[in-house]
């Protein structure tokens, strides 16, 4: 939802924050240099509470402060191994599973078979991570392995 952030019925709100904001900061100076615990108490209240103003602000008006982001794994389909491959697996073994960045394997060579692909795949094994995948998404990548790649 994108909306333009000033402007409307809840300005107040940021007004607010503003001047406790720019109030806080002389409080804050006259508390600590006349030794008053008081009003330096004051200055950290007043600054504390315009951060909680600032975010009852942005939910009142519906702003986003951090949009969602997905990886690239959430956004494909779980069945679609070629694109779970391409979006987790080709940056070390390229597209036609043999380009070996990093000591990956040959994927076009391996004796392993779709169960111990997936094993690999969820778990890891040597300088290869775990993939960001869940096992469906695990094994759909190992079906695209043995049927698009190994042996080819």
């Amino acid at each position: 939802m994108t909306q333009i952030p000033y402007g409307g019925k809840y300005d107040y709100l940021l007004w607010i924050k503003l001047i406790m904001i720019f109030s806080s900061i002389p409080v804050a100076v006259i508390g600590f240099r006349k030794q008053r615990k008081m009003l330096a108490a004051l200055s950290l209240l007043m600054i504390t509470g315009s951060f909680g103003l600032g975010e009852i602000y942005h939910k009142k008006k519906g702003i986003a402060k951090d949009p969602e982001t997905k990886t690239e794994s959430h956004e494909v389909a779980a069945t679609d191994g070629k694109s779970l491959y391409e979006a987790n697996c080709v940056l070390c073994h390229g597209s036609d599973g043999k380009l070996g960045m990093a000591g990956a394997k040959d994927l076009g060579t391996t004796l392993l078979d779709q169960a111990g692909i997936k094993e690999i795949i969820v778990h890891g094994k040597g300088a290869m991570p775990a993939a960001p995948v869940n096992d469906e998404q695990a094994m759909a990548i190992a079906e695209y392995v043995n049927s698009q790649i190994k042996g080819h």
